[in-house]
């Protein structure tokens, strides 16, 4: 639906499978995309269009950048509460934005609601697609799960509309949706909204490469321990990744099953912390202007030496000496 609307605006239906790894064939036969995938074409798609309101509820066109800014604002709040109410007052200022996000407080509970900004046309008081609710709100979760680095701890979820006849809203949460209430919101914790943010403008250069693969791809409901890992090694942020049992808590299991569950998977937590590590540091070399001992503090390496001896121990190379062959004609 998204490729053929842009086609029939006149933009090239292979360039937009190509952002995906697709070739027409592949297309024409109706091969099932990943939500990486999906991602990778809706944002080829926003920027073909100059309108990063393609496929939102409500609202006007949102000029190309407008969503880079909003990152920049918000990465500079001291917690997600604070975070939450700088992002519904810049949705209200910036051109075309129809919803914003605003926080209602209950019983230890809090409720992320989506409100109507004033930009808001009248489809945001129509019935839209039974999944289009879920999947707003599941942006707005994994945005701001990104700026905390952590899982936002979603207990409940609550959209205006009747759920259709293949609604599916557990491809966005692990958890319950009540269809038909009176408000499009997610619940969780309100401890959470002293949670500090843990991000800052490089890591928003970063995150805007692939931003809507990251926005709209379940976080909760993964295929494997691996990917689990991984995720909160990313949710992490900056610094020492976390051990073992810090990141057994944050799956809900013991660190003895998840010993068990990867080793079934033929990895450990450790080899899972020296590939992401080692993943982050190549990006930083490759994509920005820091020194060898600032990506070595954002990797968790307190000395430039330790920093020095494990990249090489992952790549066969020193940081410099990578760094320097991807300047190499």
């Amino acid at each position: 639906m998204l490729v053929d609307f842009c086609t029939s605006q006149g933009h090239d239906r292979s360039k937009l499978l190509d952002a995906a790894g697709l070739d027409l064939r592949e297309w024409q036969l109706g091969y099932d995309l990943s939500p990486t995938q999906f991602g990778r074409i809706y944002q080829r798609a926003l920027w073909l269009m100059g309108d990063e309101s393609l496929g939102m509820v409500g609202g006007h066109a949102v000029p190309n950048g407008s969503f880079r800014m909003l990152c920049l604002c918000v990465v500079q709040c001291h917690s997600l509460s604070a975070a939450i109410a700088r992002t519904a007052d810049y949705c209200e200022i910036a051109i075309g934005y129809g919803i914003k996000p605003v926080v209602q407080r209950s019983a230890g509970n809090a409720r992320l609601v989506l409100e109507p900004t004033r930009h808001a046309t009248k489809a945001i008081n129509q019935d839209t697609s039974p999944n289009q609710w879920p999947l707003m709100l599941l942006i707005w979760v994994n945005f701001l799960s990104w700026l905390v680095a952590q899982p936002l701890p979603v207990a409940a979820v609550t959209v205006k509309s009747k759920p259709g006849r293949a609604a599916s809203h557990h491809v966005f949460f692990d958890c319950d949706v009540q269809y038909g209430a009176t408000q499009n919101a997610v619940i969780f914790p309100a401890s959470a909204l002293d949670w500090a943010i843990n991000r800052d403008d490089s890591d928003v250069a970063l995150f805007l490469e692939d931003a809507l693969p990251t926005l709209i791809s379940p976080r909760r409901t993964m295929s494997s321990w691996t990917k689990r890992v991984l995720t909160v090694l990313s949710d992490a942020g900056h610094g020492k990744p976390p051990g073992g049992a810090s990141i057994a808590k944050l799956l809900n299991v013991s660190q003895a099953t998840l010993r068990r569950r990867l080793a079934s998977e033929t990895t450990s937590v450790q080899q899972l912390k020296d590939q992401h590590r080692c993943s982050v540091a190549m990006r930083y070399l490759a994509s920005s202007s820091l020194t060898l001992k600032a990506i070595g503090l954002r990797c968790g390496f307190d000395n430039p030496g330790d920093f020095n001896r494990a990249f090489r121990r992952w790549s066969g190379q020193t940081p410099g000496q990578y760094r320097s062959a991807l300047r190499e004609p």
